[in-house]
């Protein structure tokens, strides 16, 4: 899937698969092997950078963790 990230071409349900690999393996009595656990963090560190490098799109954080932004005020 690394390779995939660099030449842009990574599939929304790669990723969704990989998140619920991760979150099975996290969750598991036994733990993530540390092999693996290289791999998962090498992909985030990727992935980080990817969206550094495009950071100066509007909305671009927001979009990749759905931030919310105020939605009014709240008076009592």
């Amino acid at each position: 899937m690394r390779w995939d990230i660099e030449e842009k071409t990574v599939q929304p349900e790669d990723v969704e698969l990989l998140m619920e690999y991760y979150c099975h393996l996290y969750e598991s009595d036994e733990g993530i092997p540390l092999d693996i656990l290289r791999e998962i963090i090498r992909l985030i560190n990727q992935a980080f950078g990817e969206y550094l490098e495009r950071k100066h799109i509007t909305g671009a954080l927001k979009t990749a963790f759905g931030f919310k932004g105020k939605q009014g005020t709240i008076t009592t």
